[in-house]
């Protein structure tokens, strides 16, 4: 069963994008009882046409590491690290093979990223710095599926995933050797999706098993292993039907775990399992929705004991199919107390979120813009939240990077079409390496886009869709080193 549904699970949580194109959401300052916030989206178009990312992290400074593969003939690790405006600081690609995939990282103990990467017929542990150096890259002939990466209290690695019809974790030291890995097999199909260690005691996971000819075989799974990866104890859970944990955490003394079930109408629903810590079930909850859609569980994470975030994507097929990223916030009895629903172009997804300081969420997935900009394909996507869910809109600016060919001047040019409704082209070109600084105003004055970005010499255009904007005059600025220039459009409705 997990091979089918664990791939439904994962496929389309993936996102990351750079290498010429960022797409900026507007920048927001809001204020809220946890002090200023920020909010922004990014889309970040890497060099091939789909790029999936997966997890966003913390990285010093208060910035963040999004992490994924890019897909093309092979697939390629690639991560980004971004500053707490979305801005692009550096791009990593590690070239490891033939598909060369990572659906999970996270951080070491000294502000670090590693992540697994899964090949064909082999397995690659990788660490990088906060500026991007590879420190260590680790290989083994085992290959495995890996769902999920965290760091644990002696400093090294839990792994957990899959090899085939079993489930598979593997224990790896600081340095990335690893020190032991075991399969896990069971019923006819097994699979582990998420780890938490458990400290003092070892590790304790979520997943899936398949109990045919068992009638409503597919089950949650919980099992407890020892720090040897001996199994302690292991239950089932079914919330309804085929059930499927994707990701366990903990509040207080109790686990929740999040996944995937299905009802008597064959939807996919989201539920949520409650479990003490003699690992006894205490509540289940399925989560309502919508009719004639499915939901995919992605990432789950406790703010505090009154206050859980989940992710998930919903799929719709009315008027068209669609993907769309949806967060809730649930309280300690899991009611809903907020919620968000992207209005996707085509596809969204967000499969990871980390919870700030001041009260702001961070979310890392994947975007696509469907009908809109077909040939853009999937890219990574980022968002910065308040803490109550409130982002701008999405964005009427994507940046493209246009050609190779060095130009020999700074140049920025007249917009076309010009009067324009309501999308318009602006062409720039850099002679050189440069900080850009791009901003869009009205008659005003009021800015009503602004990107400040380090750009690669070469020419690319901005693209601006004024849906949102209301007819008259506006004025578009580049300055970089040296070198500034405005010019005059004109939006009419």
């Amino acid at each position: 069963m997990f091979e089918k549904y664990s791939y439904l699970m994962r496929f389309f949580t993936n996102p990351l994008k750079f290498a010429g194109i960022a797409i900026t959401f507007f920048v927001l300052l809001t204020s809220n009882c946890f002090g200023q916030s920020i909010s922004w989206q990014w889309t970040y178009d890497g060099p091939y046409v789909v790029d999936y990312g997966y997890e966003i992290l913390p990285a010093p400074n208060n910035e963040f590491y999004l992490a994924g593969y890019l897909s093309n003939i092979n697939d390629y690790a690639y991560v980004l690290k971004l500053n707490q405006f979305g801005d692009t600081i550096w791009s990593k690609t590690i070239l490891a093979g033939n598909n060369g995939r990572v659906y999970s990282a996270t951080n070491s103990s000294d502000g670090g990223c590693v992540f697994a990467i899964e090949m064909s017929d082999s397995s690659l542990l990788v660490k990088l710095d906060p500026d991007g150096n590879v420190i260590w890259s680790k290989g083994s002939n085992v290959s495995a599926t890996i769902w999920e990466i965290k760091l644990v209290s002696d400093g090294g690695f839990i792994a957990c995933g899959n090899q085939s019809l079993v489930g598979y974790v593997a224990k790896y030291n600081s340095t990335g050797d690893m020190v032991w890995h075991r399969q896990y097999s069971g019923g006819s199909a097994k699979s582990f999706q998420s780890v938490l260690e458990k400290t003092g005691e070892g590790y304790i996971l979520t997943g899936d098993i398949d109990l045919r000819p068992v009638v409503d075989s597919g089950k949650a799974l919980l099992t407890k292993l020892d720090y040897t990866g001996n199994i302690i104890t292991e239950k089932y859970f079914g919330a309804d039907k085929l059930s499927i944990g994707i990701k366990i955490t903990e509040t207080g003394n109790d686990l929740l775990i999040g996944g995937n079930c299905f009802l008597n109408t064959n939807d996919n629903k989201i539920f949520i399992l409650k479990i003490n810590e003699n690992l006894e079930l205490l509540q289940t909850k399925v989560l309502p929705h919508s009719a004639s859609t499915d939901e995919f569980f992605d990432d789950f994470v406790v703010v505090n004991t009154n206050r859980y975030i989940i992710c998930n994507r919903l799929d719709t097929n009315q008027p068209v199919f669609q993907t769309h990223a949806k967060v809730r916030i649930l309280d300690s009895n899991l009611n809903i107390t907020h919620q968000w629903l992207s209005p996707s172009y085509g596809y969204s997804s967000f499969t990871s979120v980390i919870p700030l300081i001041n009260g702001d969420l961070i979310f890392g997935g994947t975007f696509e813009y469907g009908t809109v900009w077909v040939e853009r394909g999937f890219d990574y996507y980022a968002a910065r939240t308040d803490s109550n869910l409130n982002l701008p809109p999405l964005p009427p600016i994507s940046i493209n990077s246009n050609s190779n060919e060095i130009p020999i001047t700074s140049t920025i040019y007249q917009n076309y079409p010009n009067p324009f409704n309501p999308v318009t082209n602006i062409k720039y070109e850099i002679p050189k390496d440069v900080n850009v600084n791009f901003k869009i105003y009205d008659i005003l004055g009021r800015e009503v886009f602004s990107m400040n970005e380090y750009k690669k010499a070469g020419s690319y255009e901005v693209q601006f869709d004024g849906t949102n904007c209301a007819s008259g005059m506006y004025f578009y600025k580049l300055e970089t080193d040296g070198f500034s220039d405005t010019k005059k459009m004109v939006l009419i409705k």
